[in-house]
């Protein structure tokens, strides 16, 4: 009996070893586009940076927040010739728990005079894996709330993932990937230094589909207004264009947008009733440099016409 204890207890001390050991293999030797049970390269990116900068960032005029169509459409540079200090408080993939997560850690301490939302209808039915798994390998530090918010999510890659980030940080810290196409500006903005990069995007066939609400998602959503709004911080939410051919896809735009303007003492833009083209746009939900300068433009004519901030055009 005293036998088989012994070795059911190095049994047990030998599970995580050989787990880890498991983990820490795959990565290596799997390219990043390949992983399946643990995704770390692939999900790399200049959100790094981002989470670096946002350490010593306070008393911003705007605080964005929102998936990669915010941190690659508000350009800090332009709103700061506006006279706006802007901050992109971005991850990709980010969904409204992610984001509730960040405003909960970050808002009381960046202390915006305005904040504004990127959503995009396709978030609200994620279960949040994606996003997680893009903050997970571009931040340095994981925060109980962090845990709690991926041990409920349930989803065994991110535990594998968060397992082997655990251990590999504490002999290294993430380096976020680079590409010739795009580079990290400040302020949490990544632009795109080409105009395009396959424009046969364009010419896809796309599926219908509809914007579902998922019940996680709308109420992270609900708590994101409720804890901006009991700061008494205006709250702006946009959408950003995305391809005509792509937003057609969607079969229920019209809900999507009578659901956000429900909520009331907020600002909403969608642009993708604007007039941006696909010479604009450097995939289907990316705009290239010159759309950015437009979108942005937009939107600093809509801050100045509701008097949310004292921006000069």
């Amino acid at each position: 009996m005293k036998a088989f204890l012994r070795k059911f207890i190095l049994f047990l001390l030998l599970v995580p070893v050989v787990w880890i050991l498991g983990l820490f293999a795959y990565v290596k030797v799997i390219p990043g586009f390949m992983q399946t049970n643990v995704r770390v390269n692939f999900y790399r990116n200049f959100n790094t940076y981002t989470f670096k900068d946002i350490d010593t960032v306070k008393n911003v005029d705007i605080l964005v927040a929102g998936p990669s169509s915010g941190f690659r459409s508000f350009d800090p540079r332009i709103f700061g010739q506006a006279g706006a200090r802007t901050f992109i408080m971005g991850s990709s993939a980010q969904s409204p728990v992610q984001t509730e997560y960040l405003v909960n850690k970050y808002l009381d301490k960046i202390k915006p005079k305005m904040f504004v939302y990127v959503i995009d209808m396709q978030s609200f039915s994620s279960d949040g894996a994606e996003g997680w798994l893009f903050l997970m390998n571009n931040i340095t530090h994981y925060d109980g709330g962090f845990l709690r918010n991926v041990m409920e999510t349930k989803n065994l890659i991110l535990l594998n993932t968060l397992t082997y980030n655990m251990v590999a940080g504490l002999f290294s810290k993430p380096e976020p990937a680079k590409y010739d196409f795009e580079s990290y500006v400040s302020n949490g903005f990544v632009q795109y230094n080409t105009p395009y990069r396959d424009t046969s995007v364009f010419s896809v066939t796309y599926s219908k589909a509809k914007c579902e609400f998922g019940d996680n998602q709308k109420q992270a959503f609900e708590r994101i207004i409720d804890a901006v709004r009991e700061r008494n911080i205006p709250i702006v939410f946009v959408q950003t264009p995305i391809a005509k051919k792509f937003f057609d896809r969607v079969t229920n735009p019209d809900e999507f947008d009578k659901y956000i303007q429900s909520h009331s003492g907020i600002h909403y833009i969608n642009c993708n009733y604007s007039n941006f083209t696909d010479h604009e746009m450097w995939d289907v939900i990316h705009m290239n440099q010159s759309g950015v300068d437009k979108f942005d433009h937009l939107l600093i004519d809509s801050f100045t016409s509701w008097k949310l901030l004292p921006i000069k055009r």
